[in-house]
């Protein structure tokens, strides 16, 4: 049986932000600065700047004000200035791209976390597609009739996990008055319940077993090459309940622009026949994505739903206008799913409830004991009728991050 191979077309309706795994930033004290209108970063060639910061021997001066700068908020260098005064140059000189920004105050110098790229331009990676195929296939398989067994089993797990944890803490707080045996019984129960959560070994197939278990490969898409095809955005966080104050930091961050168009390709490969997920063996696109737009049906849903909670509460939120707009880009996208669209969120900007597992429990069981036992036992949130996450996290414009559309390739 040979790969099955599904082309496929990615289409970025909001931006889209990718990190890779070592988090770099871009710093405004050595690594870019702003255009005069301010709409825009020119990122520097840091060589070319080196060279000449050698050649005019300028490199302790450089040094010590970089240094003075990332530790003191108050320092005075400015790197603008530094190349225009102390090495007698034009910024245009150095300039090796320039990005437009939005959200960003000029002269606000903030670190600008990166996306994934190829050193200059940006893709998005085979293995953050890997990553949502993978949890929109298993939301779908713990919802069917073979799968929902597996659901019911890791509800239990999350509630004696829930249990054996605050045993555990309690334990610790009163450490001077517990057995240690007992203190370390009740830790050993701890992991055990967590690691039988979701277990994506028994559906999957492990590391161990080589990349064959893992069945399925995405392809990096295509690089985006264009001037246009990256940007720097200031998100900030908006909030769906009242009284928590309106100010937020804003978390600067390069993106793919909405409107960008990417190819790759999903692979499913001749191994992927284990009984848990073997139906997808046979997928062509219709098949395979019937599972990806299901699942982000049910995200969107539920965000439709937290919205409307939160704008209709009788104390009103302090972002009402924003969540207002939000809501209605959210309609405007189940519209578009519902029509047969396959929709799928992807990188920065995902909140927990974009998850199999806990929206398996929401959506595939007749109680949602299973979905308020996960929210207490991982995230805090003991209350029932608590919203959960309290904010979300949008453009300077009021767009979601990360949303985009995939369709059959050629």
């Amino acid at each position: 049986m040979e790969a099955l191979s599904i082309p496929i077309h990615i289409k970025t309706l909001t931006p889209v932000s990718v990190g890779d795994d070592k988090g770099e930033q871009l710093t405004p004290h050595a690594e870019y600065v702003f255009s005069n209108q301010g709409d825009m970063l020119f990122y520097l060639d840091m060589k070319k700047l080196e060279r000449t910061v050698m050649e005019y021997e300028a490199l302790d001066d450089y040094i010590s004000g970089i240094r003075n700068a990332m530790n003191n908020n108050r320092s005075e260098f400015d790197l603008e200035d530094f190349i225009e005064n102390r090495l007698d140059s034009k910024i245009e000189s150095f300039v090796a791209r320039k990005v437009p920004q939005t959200g960003i105050r000029p002269g606000q110098k903030v670190p600008v976390t990166q996306i994934v790229k190829n050193g200059r331009d940006p893709y998005l990676p085979g293995s953050s597609l890997k990553g949502a195929f993978r949890t929109a296939m298993l939301y779908q398989w713990l919802l069917s009739d073979e799968g929902f067994p597996f659901l019911q089993s890791y509800a239990d797990s999350v509630a004696q996990y829930r249990d054996l944890r605050e045993t555990w803490f309690k334990m610790k707080k009163n450490r001077g008055q517990v057995d240690y045996r007992e203190l370390k019984n009740v830790e050993s129960e701890v992991k055990k319940h967590n690691r039988a959560i979701f277990n994506e070994d028994d559906l999957y197939g492990g590391l161990r077993q080589g990349p064959e278990a893992r069945f399925l490969r995405v392809r990096d898409t295509t690089i985006l090459s264009d001037s246009n095809s990256l940007e720097v955005q200031a998100l900030r966080r908006i909030r769906l309940v009242a009284g928590l104050g309106k100010s937020t930091i804003p978390q600067i961050v390069e993106a793919i622009p909405a409107g960008q168009t990417m190819d790759s390709e999903v692979s499913i490969l001749p191994g992927f026949t284990k009984k848990t997920l073997k139906s997808f063996n046979k997928s062509g696109f219709d098949h395979f994505f019937g599972g990806v737009r299901a699942f982000s049906l049910a995200c969107i849903e539920n965000e439709i739903q937290d919205l409307l909670d939160a704008i209709k509460a009788p104390e009103k939120p302090d972002h009402l206008s924003e969540l207002e707009k939000l809501l209605t880009f959210y309609q405007e996208l189940k519209t578009r799913a519902e029509g047969g669209a396959v929709l799928l969120r992807l990188g920065f900007g995902k909140t927990v409830n974009d998850n199999s597992l806990m929206l398996a429990f929401l959506n595939g069981m007749n109680r949602k004991t299973a979905w308020h036992d996960m929210r207490a036992a991982y995230h805090k949130v003991f209350r029932e009728s608590a919203l959960y996450p309290v904010t979300r996290l949008v453009t300077p414009g009021g767009a979601p991050m990360g949303w985009v559309e995939i369709m059959e390739g050629d």
